[in-house]
């Protein structure tokens, strides 16, 4: 199972496209029930790399609702200051809803 919270059912390990390339199949998964949790697309799920991306997020649809948006990019910034030291680790994004993208993309991996 992957290890992302919530995840259940997303196997590691996807088998390998005709062309040797890993498939891009779309998991969705709700971090809790209902349209309270996370939505995320997984792309990439080993032990050595995840990948993902955060298509819906608790803490972006709040501050919408309160009408302070821009207060969820402390919680954006918390992710990279979490993952982006960590000895051993490659941590990459490149948009977040919260600055206007479509998605959060993550990308994890052992280096």
């Amino acid at each position: 199972m992957c290890c992302l919270p919530g995840a259940r059912g997303i196997p590691r390990r996807r088998p390998p496209a005709r062309d040797g390339r890993a498939q891009s199949r779309t998991d969705t998964v709700w971090a809790a029930s209902g349209e309270q949790g996370y939505k995320n697309d997984m792309h990439e799920c080993t032990s050595k790399r995840i990948a993902y991306d955060v298509l819906a997020c608790p803490y972006h649809k709040t501050f919408a609702q309160l009408g302070t948006p821009e207060l969820c990019q402390l919680f954006c910034r918390n992710d990279e200051v979490c993952y982006g030291d960590l000895d051993g680790i490659r941590f990459v994004r490149t948009g977040t809803l919260a600055k206007g993208a479509s998605h959060c993309d993550f990308l994890i991996e052992r280096v």
